[in-house]
């Protein structure tokens, strides 16, 4: 009952070196091979980012943008809710392979490792290709419809389901290593950090949870005052988390027991996945706002205003914080003093997060197209897809319960926003 109510609302350590466990190898210049740059799903990277909005190329798909770009040896891959996974060329932006899956990919976002690129549809199943030419190589069948975003550690690939299942698999051949039953969807990209996996999701008893990461056996779990549909951060020991609820919050945990470090509250929901770096904790709001705390304490550094909600996440590259509104703006804002370096307006809501590498920002958006910023005059101002249509428009119901559920937390920013005016 709970979890149906979640339809009406939602809809839409310090750990010590010696017991972290061998990752795949950091992101190089030229990467940025999953949600949110790297395992811990820091939204950081010491790549160079571009300092003004100068776009190098725009690529067409068939449908709406929510997925956020993996960059990979030379590659852009990036879902549409057309139903196809892309791979474009990182420097002109042409088609290098796509695949039809048999259904949207709704918010959830690609992840290459080992030449080989994983992705969850709509259409219940989490696939596998090799990244140069787009060969199938397998696909695993979950319950219900995969709107997660992989990591993958270790030839293990961790993917949450909206069946309930956080699922470990095979990286080579797919086979199901573990599973772990929650009580509700799981749309939150989990971090894996230090032999853990953490992930939270549509939790009816509001838990966010701390696995092993070779078992699958619950570790810890932290009780909520909303769900959890961004990844989590993992960073210096902590693990930062955002609330969707009424109002929002943002919490800080201790990596090895769960414990509470500290919290902050914000007027409505979280849906942004934090990004931590420097000592600040960045992450976007229902509100409009983009905020900046400090990581330390959770005290409030700086907050930056936009024209919509932001349900983007945040990247930190070259002192700079990368952003989406749904203003249909991205934004480059000054991560010390948040204020604009630059902005680009896009012909519609901009829900994907930015991927940066090889001095390149990618960026999809809801107007159907993926941006390259960088230096330059642009060299393809626009490409588009070359395959045949894909599958049409088909109800998702997750997709339905998600769409509904931002109507609640936006009808209430209208409402407050319409008080403050007659006050």
């Amino acid at each position: 009952m709970l979890c149906l109510g979640l339809v009406s609302l939602f809809l839409l350590s310090i750990i010590p070196l010696q017991t972290l466990q061998a990752q795949e190898p950091t992101t190089d210049a030229e990467s940025w091979p999953m949600f949110h740059s790297d395992l811990g799903r820091t939204g950081s990277t010491d790549n160079i980012a571009p300092t003004t909005n100068s776009l190098l190329w725009k690529f067409q798909t068939r449908g709406l943008i929510d997925s956020s770009p993996a960059v990979a040896d030379g590659i852009v891959f990036i879902g549409s809710r057309d139903g196809r996974l892309y791979a474009l060329n990182m420097s002109t932006g042409s088609e290098i392979w796509s695949y039809q899956t048999g259904n949207w990919f709704f918010f959830a976002s690609p992840a290459v490792a080992d030449g080989k690129v994983f992705i969850g549809s709509g259409d219940a199943r989490i696939y596998c290709f090799d990244a140069r030419n787009g060969t199938l190589l397998w696909q695993f069948k979950t319950g219900w419809e995969v709107a997660s975003s992989p990591a993958v550690a270790n030839g293990t690939v961790f993917i949450g389901g909206a069946d309930k299942y956080i699922y470990a698999l095979n990286e080579t051949s797919g086979e199901l290593i573990w599973r772990y039953f929650t009580n509700c969807f799981i749309t939150s990209p989990p971090a894996v950090m230090g032999g853990k996996v953490f992930v939270g999701g549509w939790d009816p008893t509001h838990k966010f949870y701390a696995l092993d990461q070779s078992t699958g056996e619950l570790l810890w779990s932290y009780g909520t005052r909303g769900i959890i549909v961004g990844s989590p951060a993992v960073v210096d020991g902590m693990v930062f988390i955002g609330e969707h609820s009424v109002p929002g919050w943002v919490d800080c945990l201790n990596a090895s027991n769960g414990k509470q470090i500290w919290d902050y509250q914000t007027v409505v929901s979280v849906l942004s996945s934090p990004a931590v770096v420097d000592g600040k904790v960045f992450f976007g709001c229902w509100d409009k706002y983009v905020y900046a705390l400090n990581e330390q304490t959770g005290s409030l550094e700086w907050r930056f205003k936009t024209d919509g909600p932001v349900l983007s996440s945040p990247s930190i590259a070259s002192n700079m914080v990368f952003i989406g509104s749904d203003d249909g703006r991205l934004y480059a804002i000054n991560a010390k003093t948040g204020d604009l370096v630059w902005s680009y307006k896009t012909g519609l809501n901009v829900k994907s997060t930015p991927a940066i590498a090889d001095g390149r920002l990618y960026v999809g958006s809801e107007d159907s197209y993926v941006y390259c910023f960088g230096p330059g005059n642009g060299i393809l101002p626009q490409s588009s897809a070359t395959s045949q249509p894909g599958t049409p428009f088909l109800t998702s119901i997750l997709a339905i319960i998600v769409a509904t559920a931002i109507l609640v937390p936006y009808a209430y920013i209208k409402y407050k926003d319409k008080h403050k005016d007659n006050q």
